[in-house]
């Protein structure tokens, strides 16, 4: 047998680096509310270092607990198994709502490798574990000791009922089970042991500083963007459920309107957990033909331009940054562009309307012609587009930033720790 879990190395972070964030008694009540956790050894299970939004959110939250004196440490699956990822992108898929389901080969592959990573989990003797998403989830079916919580951050409004089927056994045996919105949640799970928790971003962050504009007119001249003409953009990874296709649809239509509008679709492929990204890639690049005007990428140009730098240096110069999801979690790149002070147009989905209030702060549409309808409004209408976009900003600052997701985590800590002081929460 091979250790699947490999951890990722960290360090600690002071939460005072975040004062200017938050208001005057944050700080001290949530060390107050830490005390508990003093020294408790948290482990955090994912499927993959880079990429995606649970990856972001790990790489500052854990430095955050350990700063609060937290032994808090993050682990990803490194599996040795090259079928792992297409069968956990299956149940991905089937979990938002794709046809077909796991064969018994690989329910059983799948099975057999969450039970390796329990026995390397019983050798770490953790405090509290959270697993993040289905990759990890099956791991609990063969541990038993520190009290679990499951973090599911994908859209489970309208799952395949065999997909659902087959997750539910472990996902009933968590302590707790977190969701993003309200509606992910499926039937048959305790109340008690639900909580409903939004993701976020950290303003500290590489990736969401603000952008030198000489940076990111370099940066942009490179890609071959041209920024004294209008630019439409999405930033996701290559996804059916992110609709790129959708995007290049809208574009189109924008385009008849405004003849010199460029789109960037950029997307780069980092997820190991994500074996089809290659392939969605060159389906939407087949689709976009030689149109001069579309601007797909899928790495950065050079070693200078990383990926953090790419991100927010195309959603900063956007005029408008799209995210036409078929499905969402959440949209932290929707929550990213709102940060850089642009109003986003998002599908009327998932958590993306948890975050954006139609005409308020962005728009939510329900079609490419929809979506360029706004497209056009905002971009011959640059005073609507800045208002919103410092509306966009401030909810952002108010409800999405990572000292609130902290806060929320250090509440469940303290909730599984009274619970197994007292009397543990049963499984």
């Amino acid at each position: 047998m091979q250790f699947m879990l490999r951890e990722i190395t960290v360090k600690k972070r002071g939460i005072e680096d975040y004062a200017e964030f938050v208001d005057k008694d944050f700080i001290p009540l949530l060390k107050k509310s830490a005390v508990a956790t003093l020294g408790k050894k948290i482990l955090h299970i994912n499927s993959t270092p880079v990429g995606g939004g649970v990856a972001e959110m790990l790489k500052s939250l854990v430095p955050l607990e350990r700063g609060l004196g937290m032994d808090s440490r993050w682990y990803t699956m490194d599996v040795y198994d090259p079928d792992f990822f297409m069968i956990t992108k299956k149940l991905y898929n089937s979990l938002q709502g794709n046809k077909g389901s796991l064969d018994n080969q690989e329910k059983e592959k799948y099975i057999k490798i969450n039970e390796e990573n329990a026995v390397q989990l019983n050798a770490l003797m953790p405090d509290i574990v959270i697993v993040h998403d289905p990759q990890p989830l099956a791991t609990i079916h063969s541990y038993h000791g520190a009290p679990m919580i499951s973090r599911m951050h994908i859209d489970l409004s309208t799952p395949n009922p065999s997909a659902i089927k087959f997750i539910m056994p472990y996902l009933c045996l968590y302590d707790l089970a977190v969701f993003s919105i309200g509606e992910f949640v499926p039937g048959g799970l305790s109340r008690e042991k639900i909580k409903i928790q939004a993701p976020a971003i950290d303003p500290l962050s590489e990736k969401n500083k603000a952008t030198n504009p000489d940076e990111a007119r370099s940066i942009l001249k490179m890609m071959g963007v041209d920024i004294d003409r209008p630019i439409m953009a999405q930033v996701s990874r290559f996804d059916v459920w992110k609709d790129p296709v959708g995007v290049i649809q809208a574009y189109y239509f924008a385009k008849s309107r405004i003849p010199d509008l460029q789109l960037v679709l950029l997307g780069n492929i980092q997820s190991q957990d994500d074996p089809e990204a290659t392939n969605v890639f060159h389906s939407v690049r087949k689709y976009a033909g030689d149109n001069p005007d579309i601007f797909l990428f899928q790495k950065p140009p050079n070693e200078d331009a990383t990926n953090d730098i790419m991100v927010r240096t195309v959603q900063s110069a956007a005029d408008v940054v799209l995210q036409k999801s078929i499905r969402e979690g959440f949209g932290l790149t929707v929550t990213e562009a709102m940060w850089q002070g642009k109003p986003v147009i998002g599908s009327d989905v998932g958590g993306i309307r948890k975050q954006i209030e139609n005409g308020v702060n962005g728009f939510l549409v329900s079609s490419p012609e929809e979506a360029a309808e706004r497209t056009v409004e905002l971009i011959k209408n640059p005073q609507l587009a800045r208002e919103m976009g410092k509306k966009a900003n401030e909810s952002v600052r108010k409800n999405f930033l990572i000292t609130r997701l902290l806060g929320d985590y250090v509440e469940m800590y303290q909730l599984l720790l009274r619970s197994q002081q007292s009397h543990p929460l049963e499984n």
